[in-house]
Order: structure tokens, then sequence, then C-alpha cells
């Protein structure tokens, strides 16, 4: 699925049931929408599924309550939903909603929403992407049961209670994080999910179980769980907990990717081997920069550092998607091994301290206006060094406007879009993204043809703590030996005498 679908809104008639095939609204193609507000309040949520795949539920409150999923006002369409977002304002989300969507892929769901109600996402097999919001207190039962391709989710602090069998039959759930909030918890959390090797619980006091069925947690006894430091012990002997022998302190936890963060209304972000990546519709919050005074935190009551903030040493590239309106205040700051940035066509301000102590080198921007900076938004950026590309037509116009105009470098983007994965930089020395592949032990890097087999390529790969762990210099390409790295995720940054070409994330088993 494209990191970069459309993911604008527009607004739908309350009560609105249509029937058409297809019709537009603005810019953007509607299959189907349907009245999903409580009987008491019709119209009050709208579910709207798009020609792109991608369902919208919007508007304020409650979702009706629906008895089975045959009720589900677009039970006959589910197989044609690949993303369901749920915006800001809806407060749950009905009963069987989605069950049996055989295509649905990602879900985000917002801060607003506080009860998840069983068997929502009930045998969604190629379910791979959950974004919960903290707000949500509850998780009914079944409620992500025969999710055949889910590896990892994180489940908020806000949450405090999970039902039965949440996760029952999800074969490749490898990872889960539970927040801090959760005191009770469904029997059978984790039947059947046999490749589950890693627990991370944050609750200080073991989460008592509830039902008659007595299979507790459900987890393979080899799992790995890691809780608070001090509560391992109460672990050990708790009820049910006790069956299982490997705690550690959750001080000691993996990092698990890909982190995914709320980050606006309805503004997701996600990080996942380097590469950090913003979609939705809107615009971002506002953050304050790391490292400051107690007098200006104080002077920023009610504003927070960016819930990455300890992950920034990861960033090497951000992709920012079409239909989000903003940077926020400080979202980058002091990411330093960020190099390359590419912003899409709606993004109309940049926040202070945006993109301020970082190291870029090249920003693809496709907005026909400048979007407005603020002085301080890339400080500590080399900007006599770095690259700015932009819509052709603009180039005068970027070049005039302060803050934009101080970059010394600005060219034409005509050869280049907003795509995820790669960051590219293709204009430079008549660069192309080179070909990056492992095989085995062996990482494989190759240039294509336009470019001369005598270019010094620096190869460097860094793991997911930002640190490097292996450099590398070749001809025109080559291949590296791995046989010392260690199995895990890695990004690979790819340079021509200095000048990034692209950084590719690579898993190396």
């Amino acid at each position: 699925m494209s990191i970069f679908k459309n993911f604008s809104r527009v607004a739908v008639t309350a009560g609105l049931i249509c029937t058409a095939a297809a019709f537009w609204v603005g810019a953007r193609e509607i299959f189907q929408a349907w009245d999903c507000g409580p009987s008491e309040d019709p119209g009050a949520v709208t579910g709207t599924l798009y020609a792109d795949s991608t369902f919208i539920v919007s508007g304020k409150g409650n979702m009706r309550s629906i008895g089975v999923s045959s009720q589900v006002p677009w039970n006959n369409a589910k197989g044609r939903i690949k993303e369901v977002i749920i915006e800001d304002g809806v407060t749950s989300i009905m009963f069987t909603a989605f069950t049996n969507s055989a295509n649905l892929t990602a879900v985000t769901i917002p801060g607003s929403v506080t009860e998840i109600n069983g068997n929502t996402f009930d045998n969604c097999g190629k379910l791979t992407s959950v974004t919960i919001g903290e707000g949500v207190t509850k998780i009914g039962y079944n409620a992500f049961r025969n999710s055949a391709s889910l590896e990892t989710i994180e489940i908020p602090g806000s949450v405090t209670h999970i039902e039965n069998m949440v996760f029952t039959d999800s074969p490749n759930l490898k990872s889960v994080t539970i927040g801090a909030g959760l005191t009770t918890i469904g029997d059978g959390l984790f039947w059947n999910c046999t490749k589950l090797e890693t627990i991370i619980i944050r609750s200080q006091t073991p989460p008592a179980f509830e039902g008659n069925m007595r299979v507790g947690l459900g987890a393979p006894a080899s799992a790995n769980i890691y809780v608070p430091d001090m509560s391992i012990e109460a672990y050990r002997t708790a009820e049910e907990w006790n069956k299982y022998s490997n705690y550690a302190p959750v001080s000691t936890a993996p990092v698990v990717w890909p982190k995914v963060w709320n980050c606006g209304a309805n503004v997701t972000c996600a990080l996942d081997g380097g590469i950090f990546i913003v979609r939705g519709a809107g615009a971002m919050a506002d953050y304050i920069p790391g490292g400051i005074t107690v007098l200006q935190r104080a002077a920023s009551a009610g504003v927070a550092y960016a819930p990455w903030e300890n992950y920034k040493s990861y960033i090497t590239g951000v992709v920012i998607g079409d239909h989000v309106t903003s940077v926020g205040n400080a979202a980058f700051y002091g990411s330093g091994n960020l190099t390359s940035v590419k912003i899409g066509r709606g993004v109309t301000s940049i926040g202070a301290f945006a993109f301020q102590n970082t190291s870029i080198d090249s920003i693809h921007i496709f907005s026909a206006e400048p979007p407005a900076v603020q002085t301080s938004t890339f400080t500590g950026v080399d900007l006599t060094a770095a690259s700015l590309f932009v819509p052709p037509a603009s180039m005068d116009a970027y070049a005039e406007v302060n803050g934009w105009g101080d970059f010394q470098d600005i060219r034409s983007n005509a050869t280049t879009s907003v795509q995820g994965g790669v960051t590219v930089n293709r204009n430079r020395a008549n660069s192309q993204p080179p070909v990056v592949s492992v095989r085995g032990k062996v990482l494989n890097v190759q240039t294509q043809s336009q470019q001369s087999s005598t270019s010094t390529l620096q190869i460097r790969m860094i793991d997911m703590r930002g640190k490097t762990i292996l450099s590398h210099t070749a001809n025109g390409g080559g291949a590296v030996s791995l046989s010392k790295v260690p199995a895990g995720r890695y990004v690979v940054d790819v340079r021509q005498s200095g000048v990034s070409l692209g950084s590719t994330a690579i898993v190396v088993r």
C-alpha cells in the first residue's frame, strides 16, 4: 500500500445514505457513504468509503450500536476496504464494524475514541498496522481475533481494561507493548499466538485476570516479558503471571519497530528503518525543543516535547504527505542524522525550530506556493551546502522569499515525487538512486547505468540506535560482507563524493 495515498477529508451531509456507485465531492471520489450515528442522533457520525479504498469515519459522538456483522450498513462493501481512519471527534467504534474486511491493512484510531467494541477488526487477515490513540480505555473481546498478518502492536497507557481473546489466533504476532494503565485483563489475550516472543508491559501492579476460562495470558511459555524493574517479583508470584519465568526489567526491553504516534487531530507519524513518515490530513501538532530551560518550558504551558524525542537519532529521512498542511514547531529539532526531507504539496507552513540542528543536505518540496517558515526553522542547517528542489514554475518565488531564499542551491524537482521507503537526490551530478539489496550475509549496492563506474561511493550502515556499524568505500558499487553484522533492521546510506544518493531500509537475517 502506498504511504502517500490521498488522505484528504471531505464533509458528508449529515444523515446522507448513498447507494450510487460513485460520485465526486471536491477533488476526491466517493464510492459510497452511510449514516452510522446512534438512533437517537442520526447523522451525527458518517462512514465514507472512497474510490481509493480508504474508509473514513467522521463526526461527533458514538457510532451506532449494531447486533451482528450482517447489520453493519457497509457489510457488503467490506471487501473493498484497505484502510480505516477514524477521525477525531468519534468516541466509539461499533461492534463488528469491520469484521471480515479481508483486504484491510491499516487502522488509525484517534484519542477521542474511548472504546473499541468487540469483534471490531475480527478476521482481518491482511491487517498489518494498528495505531491506537491515547484516550481509548477499553478494548472489547475478539477485537483483533485471526489477525494473521499482524506482527506488532502498541496499546497506550490510557487503556485500563482488555477483554477476553482480543488477539487470539494471530499466528504471526511477535511483539506487544502495553501501557502503564492496564488494571484488568481478559482470559486468553494471546491464545494461539504461537510466535509471540516479546511482551512489554508497563503496569507496576500485575493486571488481574477476569473470566472463568482459566487460560490466563495464553502466550507461549518461552515469551520474554519486560515489566517495571521494581515489579519483577510481583509478576513472578501473581496468579497466572506465575506461569512465566522469562521476566526482565522494562529498561532492558528491545526497541520495537515501527513506532507510530498520533501527531495531530487527524495526522499520524511513523518511524521505521530510519524513514519518518507523516500522513493524514490537516496540521501537525506543535512541540517544544528538547533541552530548553525550566523557565522556557513554563512559558510553553500545555505544549509537550515531540513523542519521538528519544528516537530522533534514528531519523535519516522525513516524508510529509500531500494532505498534511503544516510541520509542527520543533518537530525534528536536534535530529542530527536527518539528511533528506520530502514535503508534500499541501504544506502551507513550517514551524519554528522544525528542522533546527539537523544535517539536511536536500529538501524536495512540491508546493507551488512557498510555505511560510520562521527565522529559526533551519537554524544550524548549512544552507550553503544543502540543495532545495522545488516546482519548476516556482523557482523564482522560492528564491525571493525569506527563509527559502537563503538556500544557495535551488533546483527543479521535475523528476522527483513524494514517495516512501527511500529518500533520493536525483539531480546532483546526474545521480540516480542506487539499488540496495541483501542476499544472505552480503550487502549489494549497484548504481544506475547513467553513473560512472569509476565514481567513488561511500556506503554506511546505521543501526536502529543511530550508530554507524559499517563503513565501506567502493567504485560504482560492489558487495559488502555482513558476516559480522547481527540480524536486525538497518539503514544503508549511500553517498557519491560526499553527496547523498539515498537512504534505504534493509533487514539482515
